[in-house]
C-alpha cells in the first residue's frame, strides 16, 4: 500500500476532503501529525462519525442542516474535517441530533480506546 506523504504546512488553515488521505482509522496520528493533541483526535473522530451517519443515511445537507441547526457551510466543513472550526461539545451536540443514545455512548467508548492506543 503506498503511503500518501503531505507536508505539515499543507493543513493550516486548509479544508481538505479526509478520504483522499486516509485508508483506515489507524492513519489519524499520520494525519494530525506526531503531536496531535488528544483534542485533536477527539474532533476528528467526531467529525468522522457524523460524516459517515451522513453518507450512510443518504441525507443531503439540506436534511442535516434541518435536524442540526448547522448551516450547510459548517455541515461541509465537518465532513472535511476543518477541525479549528469547531469545538468538541459542539461536534458532540451535531452528533446527538444525528444518532441514538446508545449508539453515542459506545462511539465515545471506542474513540476513547483510539485516543489511548494512539497517545500511549
Amino acid at each position: 500500500m503506498k503511503k500518501n506523504i503531505v507536508p505539515d504546512e499543507y493543513f493550516t488553515e486548509q479544508e481538505f476532503n479526509i478520504d483522499e488521505y486516509v485508508v483506515d482509522e489507524s492513519k489519524i496520528i499520520g494525519l494530525l501529525g506526531p503531536n496531535a493533541s488528544v483534542d485533536q483526535i477527539l474532533k476528528f473522530e467526531l467529525c468522522s462519525l457524523i460524516s459517515r451517519k451522513i453518507s450512510i443515511e443518504k441525507m443531503s445537507y439540506s436534511e442535516v442542516e434541518e435536524i442540526t441547526g448547522l448551516n450547510q457551510s459548517d455541515i461541509s466543513k465537518i465532513i472535511n474535517h476543518h477541525l479549528e472550526r469547531f469545538t468538541i461539545d459542539r461536534l458532540l451536540r451535531t452528533y446527538s441530533f444525528l444518532e441514538s443514545p446508545k449508539k453515542i455512548w459506545a462511539s465515545l467508548k471506542s474513540i476513547s480506546d483510539q485516543i489511548e492506543k494512539n497517545i500511549a
